[in-house]
């Protein structure tokens, strides 16, 4: 039976696995849950078969500041969302993101936002986002 529930500090080597399974290269920081678990507005839930995490979603809630006297912007932004390989296609993510959405109402954040490596767009995406000034 699958559930979703809060990562705990047992499910760090299983979360650090499904990271690690889940690029083609090694994450940047392999310490994000040391330092998303001791915030008072983030955390990890964690997607488990039978007690066993098969996939992840780390979420912050953030506050975006923007030049020229704009207001802030608040946000819950995704930090990692990543299903095994043998579990994906059936779902799980739209699971996990329907959480992070739950999260995102219970601490009034208007927004979900999430920040994508540049090496992992399609070349006309990156090419795009340059040309693009915010």
């Amino acid at each position: 039976m699958l559930h979703i529930r809060t990562a705990t500090n047992a499910d760090i080597a299983h979360l650090q696995s499904i990271d690690l399974k889940c690029h083609e290269e090694e994450p940047e920081s392999s310490q994000w849950w040391q330092a998303l678990s001791g915030k008072s507005q983030g955390g990890c839930d964690v997607l488990c078969q039978s007690q066993v995490p098969i996939g992840l979603c780390a979420w912050e809630k953030k506050e975006i500041v923007f030049e020229g006297g704009k207001p802030p912007l608040t946000t819950l932004q995704l930090h990692k969302l990543c299903i095994r390989a043998e579990f994906r296609g059936r779902g799980h993510g739209l699971r996990l993101l329907a959480c992070a959405y739950d999260h995102a109402v219970n601490l009034y954040c208007p927004y979900i936002s999430t920040i994508i490596p540049e090496f992992q767009l399609l070349p006309f995406v990156g090419q795009w986002l340059n040309s693009v000034h915010f």
